[in-house]
């Protein structure tokens, strides 16, 4: 884990979202950590396990587990670990989240609720719970095409004044998007490229 607690400061540079490598039909954590040694020898600012990248949705909770742990330990403090653990359901994000700083992360990524397509009202009940209860910084993960749902820019800009929200990765393509937030987000709010045709 990073010495001091993640802030928005910290997220720049690249950050790379990291596959989950299978053989056959088991997550195979030797490959993982390999991605994870790569990463660290590169000197990148972060790595994101268990995001859309990695098939998270697709994954036991053992194999989250497993994945996080192995993530923490081949990083060893050399960079952030900010560990997707977003669902479409509050009390799983939450509890997520919770294991997430128990084993040594020092961010999570949360995802709009996928499937249920939450009101902007839900979505900020959504966001807000999890930012009251997660031990580590949150970060939004903002990818409509993916979840059904995005979250407004307005309803962004209004979560980034949350003391334990430090950012938003923005994966919607919408380059007008990302800049009305950077241009109106308070200082202490990163706002993310999660969208490779714009990096």
């Amino acid at each position: 884990m990073l010495r001091k607690k993640l802030s928005s400061s910290h997220l720049q540079g690249v950050i790379t979202a990291l596959v989950t490598p299978f053989d056959k039909t088991k997550v195979n954590l030797v490959k993982f950590e390999e991605l994870v040694q790569k990463a660290v020898e590169a000197d990148l600012c972060g790595i994101v396990p268990l995001g859309t990248t990695g098939e998270s949705p697709a994954l036991s909770t053992d194999e989250r587990h497993a994945l996080i742990q192995r993530a923490i330990d081949a990083a060893d403090g050399k960079l952030a670990v900010i560990v997707g653990t977003g669902t479409n359901n509050t009390k799983t994000t939450i509890e997520n989240s919770r294991v997430a700083a128990q084993l040594g992360a020092d961010a999570v990524l949360i995802v709009t609720p996928y499937y249920n397509k939450p009101t902007p009202a839900g979505l900020k009940r959504h966001f807000t719970n999890v930012a009251n209860s997660s031990p580590l910084p949150v970060i939004l993960y903002h990818i409509p095409g993916r979840c059904g749902v995005g979250i407004p820019a307005s309803l962004v800009l209004e979560l980034g004044k949350h003391e334990n929200i430090i950012g938003v990765k923005e994966a919607g393509g919408d380059v007008w998007r990302s800049g009305e937030i950077a241009a109106n987000a308070p200082d202490n709010f990163a706002v993310l490229s999660g969208d490779d045709t714009l990096t």
